[in-house]
């Protein structure tokens, strides 16, 4: 029987976007499956470990203009928001701290820096 692990997930946030990283590595062929209610599935394989994670976002997104990509080290994914404004309160629907979700302060801009950005993120 495998096991199933949760990868650790990264984020960061602008009024009309999200940006989430799924760290794995060498993601081949992932099963992802992202739904206007705001749900992001992700499922993948790796040298025979198995990777899932379910995230039930804060508010409902656009999966239309939303993309992702693979990197060698993680999945990355450009959610748009279905309403552009104020920030959300947290990343997902559920209150409570996960374990496997942490703020990525790489892409993180506070509100109020993001009206001098000149959007080219």
């Amino acid at each position: 029987m495998t096991t199933t692990l949760t990868p650790q997930v990264r984020w960061a946030q602008r009024k009309d976007r999200l940006y989430v990283k799924i760290d794995v590595n060498d993601a081949k062929a992932p099963k992802i499956n992202l739904d206007p209610s705001g749900k992001l599935s992700f499922e993948t394989t790796i040298e025979g470990k198995h990777y899932q994670v379910d995230l039930e976002f804060f508010k409902e997104i656009n999966v239309e203009d939303s993309k992702w990509n693979i990197q060698p080290r993680y999945v990355n994914f450009l959610i748009k928001k279905k309403e552009t404004g104020p920030y959300w309160d947290r990343l997902l629907k559920e209150e409570g701290k996960k374990s496997f979700l942490k703020v990525d302060w790489n892409d993180w801009k506070d509100e109020d820096e993001e009206d001098e950005d000149d959007g080219a993120n």
